[in-house]
Order: structure tokens, then sequence, then C-alpha cells
């Protein structure tokens, strides 16, 4: 297919090679300044012990920053073989079978850089040089400390991704690439000062949304650079188009969440901010990240229609001084990753350094509602809910389409559960409490999720989104309508694969290792709760689901699933209750608190809590079902009905017609000379 690329595209700009090769100059030169400049990779003895090897603290930060850029560029290149290049029936145009190629080269790239941080790592913890190490040190960092097993994941990841790239023909195999590319943000996370800093919930929350925003503005914008000379004018114009409403939001999430990140590293400071190596190079870092925002606006308000009217060549040098700009971005962003933030003046607490904020007080109703603890990720989620589901309904009645407010209020209802649940006072008290992290877990995938479901969010987006005016460019109605009738939805729609997955999962979080797991991870406490939350859905979508969809179960089926999720329900609720073990003991006898029932107790509590609070919706939807059993049945007796009716008009009608037929043969007979 290369030959093909070759003959149908044109050359118009630099080679992407030289164009990679400049941003990567680039930002390795402005981190090596950044680092001089602070000290950081400046290393000196501690008293009793050798000197520590000079190579490392360079070799690790600039080892990193190529990581990054591999990163970035494997992520967008993806991005623009999926969702931003033609093809047609599902397949990759040539276009995008070059870019899926070009990443699986820079993913390749990308895993090496991480297979090569691991020595880096360990030579910069010990203090020694890289090629100094013994295998089995460098073995100990992999099975031993976080941060190595972070850096192996991600290895793994960037390495199933080139895989997946390397073998996509069509747009589904791109999205799998892609996929398994953006998984990797996650345990990214492992390393830094999010995951140390105070209020390091919020802060490895924020940097979940700053990590997936870098990869997508600025992932996008390098692929839109690199693939600018095997593009023709009219196809490079759509691409950028379509990426520039990918573009706004995520850089706007880029600035907000590293405007928090700054601002729990430096504590609030206001003087750090100047007055410290860390603080400069944050701002260095926002005046960069300021200065991107502005040259994306100038694209979208003059770039972008210059290069619609065939003038290409501005908008690619424009293009390429942003990725310039991004490379020194990149660069400020490593140093500042190897830059220690000012030193807390009070010291941390053993309870404040698990949890990430001091020992709550005592439980109350009133510090459950008022003493709020947000958390980033699914405040925007759900926020972000609420806003695009009622632009949705505004579109429809701007359209003259009626949409019930019996789907408005569930949906909204659902959200707002969504955001209480994880942010307010819950969330603060959730660590602590074993029965407090069960009623945030019952909200989410029970109480939250059959309030989605009727909502009928996809319903609502098939009737508001406008089909797309290309076919070879399938928009969000298109993807919607692919991904309900694909095989992957075909399979985890299926009515007892959906009761598995939401029966089984509160055994096997609570009854294994998982919940400690999730008790001390935030990432993943993050990952159960989404998982909670979606199982949930899943579930009551198969119940009481009014989307459309590839299973509809029968109402006797739906109702023996209701009652076998009760069940197990009530099984487990009850076993928790008699229990004399406590979940994740170890933890809670960490926090050393005070107050409130024993470790015991709260176990036997958070079973009672199962039972009775987790019940309550079951009856609801019970008795919701039964009504929906009994209204069809109506309706169909109605239908039959109705078509016996018609069924006996028309055979009365032909008795009639016959007997006339008759009537009109006698009286000829009669009417006959003999």
């Amino acid at each position: 297919m290369q030959d093909v690329v070759d003959r149908q595209t044109r050359r118009s700009g630099g080679s992407p090679l030289a164009i990679a090769g400049i941003g990567l100059a680039i930002a390795l030169a402005l981190c090596a300044i950044a680092l001089w400049a602070t000290g950081s990779a400046l290393v000196e003895a501690l008293p009793g012990l050798r000197k520590p090897d000079a190579w490392s603290p360079w070799l690790l930060p600039l080892t990193t920053l190529v990581s990054r850029l591999a990163q970035l560029a494997a992520v967008g290149l993806l991005i623009a073989a999926a969702a931003l290049l033609p093809g047609e029936d599902g397949a990759l145009s040539p276009q995008g079978w070059l870019a899926a190629r070009w990443a699986c080269a820079a993913a390749v790239v990308w895993a090496v850089a991480q297979v090569l941080l691991l020595p880096l790592t360990t030579a910069d913890l010990l203090g020694t040089a890289p090629w100094s190490l013994s295998a089995s040190r460098v073995l100990s960092t992999m099975r031993d400390i976080e941060a190595g097993q972070a850096l192996l994941l991600i290895a793994a990841l960037a390495l199933a991704s080139a895989i997946a790239a390397r073998a996509s023909m069509r747009r589904s195999g791109a999205v799998i690439a892609l996929a398994l590319a953006l998984a990797a943000i996650i345990p990214q996370t492992a390393s830094g000062h999010s995951a140390s800093s105070g209020s390091h919930q919020v802060a490895v929350s924020s940097l979940l949304i700053h990590l997936a925003g870098v990869v997508v503005w600025a992932g996008g914008l390098l692929a839109l650079v690199l693939l600018a000379p095997r593009l023709s004018t009219p196809m490079l114009s759509a691409a950028a188009r379509r990426f520039s409403a990918l573009a706004l939001p995520a850089a706007v999430l880029v600035l907000v969440s590293g405007l928090v990140e700054a601002a729990l590293s430096l504590r609030f400071s206001p003087a750090d901010w100047l007055t410290t190596d860390y603080g400069v190079l944050v701002v260095l870092k926002l005046v960069a990240t300021i200065a991107l925002l502005g040259a994306g606006a100038w694209h979208r308000r003059h770039a972008l229609g210059v290069l619609a009217g065939g003038a290409r060549r501005g908008f690619v040098r424009l293009a390429a001084g942003e990725c310039a700009l991004l490379a020194a971005t990149m660069g400020l962003a490593v140093a500042l990753s190897r830059t220690p933030p000012p030193p807390r003046l009070e010291s941390e607490t053993l309870p404040e350094s698990l949890l990430g904020f001091p020992m709550p007080a005592p439980l109350t109703w009133g510090r459950v509602l008022l003493d709020w603890y947000p958390e980033p990720l699914f405040l925007l989620a759900g926020l972000t809910g609420i806003g695009l589901y009622l632009l949705g309904v505004i579109r429809l009645r701007r359209n003259g389409v009626h949409w019930p407010l019996s789907r408005t209020l569930p949906w909204l209802a659902g959200c707002l559960i969504v955001i209480f649940a994880m942010c307010s006072g819950l969330a603060r008290y959730a660590p602590v409490l074993a029965w407090v992290h069960m009623m945030q877990h019952l909200l989410l995938a029970i109480y939250a999720a059959p309030l989605l479901v009727l909502g009928a969010p996809v319903t609502l987006a098939l009737r508001a989104i406008k089909p797309a005016s290309d076919l070879s460019l399938p928009g969000p109605r298109e993807i919607l309508q692919s991904a309900l009738g694909s095989r992957f939805s075909r399979v985890i729609t299926n009515p007892f694969l959906a009761l598995a997955v939401f029966a089984g999962s509160t055994f096997v979080v609570f009854y294994s290792g998982l919940y400690e797991l999730m008790l001390r991870s935030h990432v993943g406490h993050l990952a159960v709760s989404a998982h909670f939350l979606l199982s949930g859905y899943l579930f009551y979508w198969v119940i009481i689901g009014i989307d459309p969809g590839p299973h509809r179960a029968s109402p006797p089926t739906r109702l023996i699933l209701l009652l076998i999720s009760a069940i197990t329900h009530t099984v487990f609720g009850v076993s928790l209750m008699a229990s004399e073990s406590a979940l994740g003991g170890n933890w809670f006898a960490s926090l050393g608190r005070t107050w409130g029932p024993t470790v015991v107790e709260d176990t036997q509590t958070a079973g009672a809590v199962a039972w009775t609070f987790g019940e309550l919706p079951f009856v609801v939807i019970l008795g919701v079902l039964l009504f929906a059993w009994a209204r069809d049945d109506e309706r169909e007796q109605r239908r039959r009905d109705r078509a016996a009716d018609i069924k006996g008009s028309a055979e009365a009608d032909a008795i009639v017609d016959y007997n006339a037929m008759l009537a009109r043969l006698s009286d000829r007979d009669t009417a006959a000379p003999r």
C-alpha cells in the first residue's frame, strides 16, 4: 500500500523525519537547560556515602523526554488513522494505513525508551552508573518498586499498541491500538509529584486528566504536521477541522488540570510561584501552554479558513511552529518532574500520608453533606454528562421534536448522585469507614445506574446528532451506530453475562485483595468505582433499558435476572453481617482511627448497609418491571384484538359481497325469457 500512498498523495513540506528531529532537538535542549539552571541534574554526595554517578541524573530525564514525545506521536497518529482521515466501509484509506504504520514505529520507540528507563531508574535510586548494575538489581526494581512496575506495564502496553497498529487494516484495529496506547496513561501517575503530594487523590485525578488532554491535543497536532506532506489539501483541511473539535476541550482540560496540580504541589503559596525553582518552571510551562492556546485560537479563526481555500503553506508553517513550542513545553514538563517542590513546613502524620488529608472528625450527616472532597474525574464526567444531555434536548426542541421530561429528570438525578457519591463528604469518609465505602459503591451501581438507563442517552444522541455529510468520514452518530451493532456490543449486552458481571463483581472485589488495593491506590479506587457504575448501567439496561441494542430479553427473563441479582446481593450483605473478620483490616488498623466502630463492627455495618440500603432499588424496579410487563401484555392484547377485528371485518365484507353476487345471478335468471 506504500506505493498507493506515494502515487495518490503530494509532498508539499519538509520530511516528517526532519520535523520530528527538529522538535526532539528543541525539547532536549530546553530540558537540559532547565535541568542545569535549577540544579536538578547536579548531585552531591550525602555524608558517609560515595558521590553518586553524574550520568544518571541527565540520562534519566532526557530518556523520559524521548519516551513522552514518542508517546505523543503514537497516540496522535492513531487518532488520525481512527478518526481524522477518510476510509471506505470501515477500511483504512492509504493515508490512514500510513499513519498506523508510523504509529507502530513511534510505539516501538516508546516501548524501548520505557525499557531503558528501568536500569536508569535503578541507577538513580542507588546513585550508581547504569552500566555497572547487575541484572538482579534491575529485576528487583521491576518486582518491588511501584515506579519500576509502572515502567514495565507502560512498555508492555506500548508494545501491544505497536503490534495492533502494525496489523491494522480497518478503523476498528486502529481504535484498539489507540485504546491500548491511552491505557498507558494510567500507570504514568505512579511517578511524579502527584502521587506523593498532599491531597494526592485530587492530584492523581488531575494528573490523569492532564495527561489525557496532552496526548490528545499535542499528539493530534504533531500527527497533522507529520502527515501534512502526505495529504492533499482537501484531505488536510478536513482532518484539521475534525481535529479542531477535539483540540479545544482537550486544551482547556490541560490548562485547568495543570493549574490544579501546580497549586497542590505549591500548597497554594503565592510566594513559591516566583521564589522557588519549581515555581518558576511552573510559570514558564503555564506561559507556554497559554501561548499554545493562543496559537490554537488563531488556527480556528484564520488558518482553517485559509486552508479550506487551498493555501496550505501558511497552515503547515503555523502548525510546525506550534509543534516547536509544544516540544519546548514538554522539555519544561520533564525538567519540572525532576525538580523537587518546596518542602512542607509542618510534619505529616501517618493518616495524612495514607489518606492525602488529615483524619476527619467523627462522622455526622452534616459533615457528609457540607464537607465535600471533590474527585475531579467523576466531577468532570457528571457535569459533562449533564451539559451534553441538556444540549441534546435543546437541539431537539429547536427542531420541533419533543423529548419527554420523564427521561430528562432521571438522567439529571443519576448524574447528581454520581457527583454526590464521589465528591461529597462520603469521599472523605469512604477510606476511613468500610460501611461508608459500601454506601458509595451502592449509590453508583444501584441508585445512579438505573436512573441513567431511564434517561435513554443513546436514543437522545441518535436523534440529536446530525448525520455526517461525508460517508468516508463517519461522525459521532455513525460511530455510535457502528458500536451498537458491533460484535463487542453483542457480547457485553448478553443478559446472563451482564448478570454475572454485576452480581459477581461485589464478591470478587470485597472478598479478595482487590479491596485493600483499592484503598491503598487511588487509581485502583477510580477503576473499581467506574466498574461498579458501568456494570450497573449494563445490567439495568438489560432489565429496564429504553435504548436500542443487539439483545432484548423477554419480560420473564428480565424478572428472573432481577430476582437472582437481588438474592445474591442479600447473600453478600448477610455474609458480611455474620463475618468475624474485617474487610481491609490492615489498612483500617494502620489509620489509627480513635472514634467510631471497631474494624470488625465496621465490616458488619457495611453488610447491613448492603442488605438494607441496597435492597430498596430492587423492590422499586421489580414493581416497575411488573407494571411494564402488564402494560406490554395489554398492548399486545389490544394489537391482537385489532387484528382480529380487521380480519373479522374483512370476512364479513367478503360474505356480503358473495351474497350480493348470488342475488344478482338470481335476478338475471328470473328476468331471462324461458
